[in-house]
């Protein structure tokens, strides 16, 4: 039995290494729940535009019992699951949603800060975990009835595990992270490439003095060692991925892995109209409600029968390489577009606009002045180049960042999309500010004034204006209108379709919005002229095309009854 006196000091020991944990989880915490409370005063709190609405009726589904659904999947779905799970066990109130999210994202601040504090030390350590509880793009997606909350979390506790097994690998750690990688896959598809990355680092890991300070013998005993490692790992990705996989196989009759989006979502980004960011296979039908609807009948038309979902992904695959094949000039001007806009600080909208939540909630503006993209990736760089003498540690890392980076400009770019890079980067924002203190307090440094000139640069690269800044808030408030139409809150409809309409003057999606809300207000003239208008913009779109005809109906009965 310990002596008392051995008792309260490893207690004492527990309690400071406790502290920490509990500063950082309180603080992200409580920056989360001011941002939800700021968002449950304002109209959009009940709002679920695009993914969400999607997510919230497949959720509903699965809590009513259907668990194994019907067709393989089309978009990832572990998020959906989660909601599924949520609404069975504590309701579906997306008060409950944001709280429960609001939870595994401040415990994701915590995993980043013991990741870095592992890789580089305690103050480190504060720095990632506080950086994190303050990044904006955090706050704001963990707000949302979207997947990037999981991505966060399964994303940290990739790192926190990668920085364990960095110091002293074991096979049991190896099976947690197949466990982890497995379940961020089915949040995030383009994580799979994170499969290979591992592989390659158990393969390559760990070299002749790092194995023999780690007790590994770099012969036979090494290979053993890797061997093992590799079939841990596997058995991880087994336990998460297998269960899909079979499932998929079940209802659709095909294997696959996560979903079947691979090819409409690649020639998205790699096509002759392509911009760089999400535009619908169809105009005017950007809603997750038809993604895979006019993916699959725009395939089957053009071939002229019925396609498997496989046969629809290869399709568009093939269309896509084409492209590049007899344009690779506007191709790699494309490519470079969108390297720029991986990079940039501006956050692309998806379905709902960071910057015009930001204008409801006080502590998503404050955070976004500081903890942006735009700032994060000049200190990543400088605090990867302070501590490339690590790097026998830390390529792992910078193979990791590589990957989800040629990932998001192989496809198209979205603010969520490039999310997953920015734990990773995290993790040498410590360093690099470090760096800048030490060198301050030493007189005429001139690693100080390299550091601040390369600093500089690589901070006004980040921020130059890529795209317009009055699309994003245009779309969303456009968006907001319509989900008040659904509410019959037409007075904030039009409050918010005035608002897009003043940023976006010549959308046709705007315009077609008024359109539908003046007729449903019974100022048929004033819809009319705003149904016209959008044809106009968009002769092509069968939708606005169909709400004018029907207008047209609509006012000749007036007409006759009068």
């Amino acid at each position: 039995m310990l002596p008392p006196s051995e008792i309260e000091k490893r207690a004492a020991e527990q309690r400071r290494r406790l502290k920490p944990v509990l500063v950082v989880f309180c603080v992200a915490w409580l920056v989360r729940l001011i941002h939800i409370f700021s968002l449950k005063a304002s109209p959009i709190f009940d709002y679920k535009i695009g993914d969400a609405a999607r997510y919230d009726a497949w959720a509903r589904t699965l809590a009513e019992g259907n668990w194994i659904g019907e067709g393989v999947f089309y978009q990832a779905p572990l998020y959906p699951y989660f909601l599924g799970l949520i609404y069975s066990t504590l309701g579906d109130s997306l008060m409950t949603v944001r709280l429960v999210q609001s939870l595994l994202g401040a415990g994701s601040c915590v995993l980043l800060m013991l990741a870095a504090t592992r890789f580089f030390g305690k103050r480190s350590g504060w720095i990632s975990g506080l950086f994190l509880a303050f990044y904006a793009p955090s706050i704001f997606l963990e707000g949302l009835i979207q997947k990037s909350t999981l991505d966060l979390f399964f994303l940290t506790l990739l790192l926190w595990l990668i920085s364990k097994i960095a110091f002293r690998p074991r096979p049991r750690q190896w099976i947690w992270m197949g466990v982890a990688t497995g379940a961020l896959c089915l949040t995030r598809e383009n994580a799979l490439v994170l499969i290979p990355v591992f592989l390659f680092w158990i393969a390559l890991g760990w070299f002749k003095p790092q194995a023999k300070s780690l007790g590994i013998q770099p012969s036979i005993s090494g290979i053993k060692n890797r061997l093992q490692w590799s079939a841990a790992f596997a058995l991880g990705l087994v336990l998460t991925l297998g269960p899909v996989a079979l499932r998929n196989y079940y209802v659709g009759g095909q294997l696959h892995l996560t979903t079947s989006q691979l090819g409409p979502n690649f020639y998205i980004g790699n096509n002759p109209a392509a911009n760089g960011t999400y535009r619908p296979l169809l105009p005017g039908r950007g809603d997750a409600q038809y993604e895979q609807k006019d993916a699959v009948a725009l395939a089957e038309k053009e071939m002229g029968k019925k396609l498997s979902p496989k046969e629809v992904s290869n399709f568009y695959l093939a269309k896509s390489f084409d492209f590049i094949q007899q344009q690779p000039g506007k191709w790699l001007g494309l490519m470079t577009f969108k390297f720029g806009l991986t990079f940039n600080r501006q956050e692309l909208i998806d379905t709902e606009d960071q910057y015009t939540v930001a204008q409801v909630s006080p502590i998503l503006l404050c955070a976004d002045t500081v903890f942006n993209f735009g700032l994060l990736v000049p200190l990543a760089i400088i605090g990867m180049i302070v501590t490339r003498s690590r790097w026998q540690r830390l390529w792992v890392l910078y193979l990791i960042m590589l990957s989800f980076a040629v990932t998001v400009i192989a496809f198209f770019v979205f603010g969520r999309y490039r999310f997953p890079l920015a734990p990773v980067m995290m993790l040498f924002v410590g360093p690099a500010l470090l760096f800048f203190g030490d060198q301050f307090r030493k007189p005429e440094s001139r690693k100080l004034v390299a550091a601040a000139a390369a600093f500089a640069l690589l901070f006004l690269g980040c921020n130059l204006d890529l795209v317009s800044n009055k699309t994003g808030p245009g779309v969303t408030l456009s968006n907001y209108g319509v989900q008040a139409m659904i509410r019959s809150d037409y007075t904030n409809a039009e409050r918010f379709l005035l608002a897009s309409e003043s940023m976006m003057p010549e959308n046709p999606l705007v315009h077609n919005n008024m359109g539908v809300l003046y007729r449903e207000t019974n100022r048929l003239q004033l819809a009319k002229s705003h149904f016209e208008k959008a044809l106009a913009l968009e002769p092509t779109d069968q939708k606005i095309q169909s709400n004018l005809e029907k207008l047209d109906a609509l006012i000749q009965v007036s007409t006759d009854s009068h």
